[in-house]
């Protein structure tokens, strides 16, 4: 079975995640449900709807190991992509009525993603260079916490629960040291933090 690299697509003023495969003589553009969804704001279960209502008029998904998941994925073509978009654009989403247009006019570009994009985050330096003081955790609870994501991450990774919902966990503090509620959510590559 062969390995899909991740890519970022370039459609017009988006960029979405994707993977490619060489298929035969020429490169697939490929989609999990849940990024062919994300690219208009839309949820992974109606990707799913849509790909199941639709599986005899669709391209047939392709089987492919991809970086990250412990087992093969079905992804989803370029061509069913553009089809949920646009009956997505039809239902009233002007997100995916823009990037079905702007797909359907070739304004498409792939780019590869660097390796280095999907190394794991150092969340010990990042948490290491948080301010601290008043309202922020103190170098002894940043540790704990470090500790604790740590284990809770091993222990999804056992359960079977995929690295994309995993880096999409959230952590609420509230009392001790920080006197309001502080969120934090790690996103794949970035952090993002704000107060509660």
């Amino acid at each position: 079975m062969q390995e899909a690299e991740p890519i970022k697509v370039k459609v017009g003023d988006w960029t979405i995640s994707a993977y490619s495969l060489q298929q035969e003589s020429q490169r697939q553009i490929l989609f999990t449900h849940r990024l062919m969804a994300e690219a208009i704001g839309r949820s992974k279960t109606t990707a799913q709807k849509f790909c199941k209502q639709n599986e005899a008029q669709l391209p047939t998904p392709i089987q492919a190991i991809v970086p990250d998941k412990p087992r093969p994925v079905a992804l989803s073509t370029w061509e069913a992509a553009l089809e949920f978009w646009q009956e997505q654009g039809s239902k009233g989403n002007t997100t995916a009525s823009a990037l079905a247009s702007a797909a359907t006019a070739g304004k498409v570009e792939v780019e590869p993603v660097s390796h280095q994009a999907s190394e794991s985050i150092d969340i010990e330096g990042i948490l290491a260079a948080l301010p601290s003081g008043d309202g922020y955790p103190s170098v002894a609870e940043r540790e704990q916490l470090d500790g604790s994501l740590e284990l809770i991450a091993q222990w999804l990774k056992t359960t079977g629960i995929d690295e994309k919902a995993i880096a999409k966990m959230e952590v609420k503090y509230s009392g001790g040291a920080l006197s309001h509620a502080k969120k934090c959510s790690y996103l794949g590559d970035e952090i993002v933090s704000g107060g509660g």
